[in-house]
């Protein structure tokens, strides 16, 4: 699970048990002032304006075990 939010002007990453906690980094008035978020079934990688070929963050993503009744429910 991802908890996204902004703005902070440093930006801040937590990880609290499985659930990752990311504060963007505050927006200027620059036009570099952007990220790149790519969603896969198991990572999100976070891109920052300035350096698009190294990710800022790849956050691995766990997916509880499927039960019966976690099937049922879809």
């Amino acid at each position: 699970m991802l908890w996204l939010s902004g703005h902070d002007h440093g930006g801040h990453y937590a990880k609290i048990g499985t659930r990752h906690h990311l504060t963007l980094k505050g927006m200027q008035n620059n036009a570099d002032s952007w990220y790149q978020i790519d969603f896969s079934p198991d990572r999100i990688t976070v891109y920052q304006a300035e350096n698009l070929a190294t990710p800022r963050y790849e956050l691995e993503m766990h997916w509880p075990p499927k039960t019966a009744a976690t099937e049922a429910a879809r």
